[in-house]
């Protein structure tokens, strides 16, 4: 992934500029649940207002999970992300462990 670049407003992170893994959206049909909750924790739009929908070429940078790394665990801390730039903070995130 040598171009690869952070999908979260305001991250800076890409390949050529830290030390970060880059993980691509879920996409098989019984990962659709994390998806759901990955893509409503990054809380991003498009720039009419409508929602946004990762790409096969978005990716979100291990910066944003706790302790760097993506877990598939539904219970782990690190199965959706949540931590993000400062603009994130004035807005709530809800994500909810089912």
């Amino acid at each position: 992934m040598g171009g690869s670049t952070c999908c979260v407003v305001n991250c800076k992170n890409t390949a050529t500029n830290s030390n970060c893994r880059f993980f691509r959206f879920p996409r098989m049909s019984y990962k659709l649940e994390q998806r759901r909750r990955c893509i409503s924790a990054i809380r991003r739009v498009n720039p009419d207002g409508s929602s946004w929908s990762p790409t096969s070429n978005d990716l979100i940078c291990s910066a944003h999970f706790v302790g760097n790394k993506k877990s598939e665990e539904q219970n782990s801390p690190s199965y959706v992300p949540t931590i993000f730039p400062t603009v994130y903070k004035s807005r709530k995130i809800n994500v909810t462990m089912e």
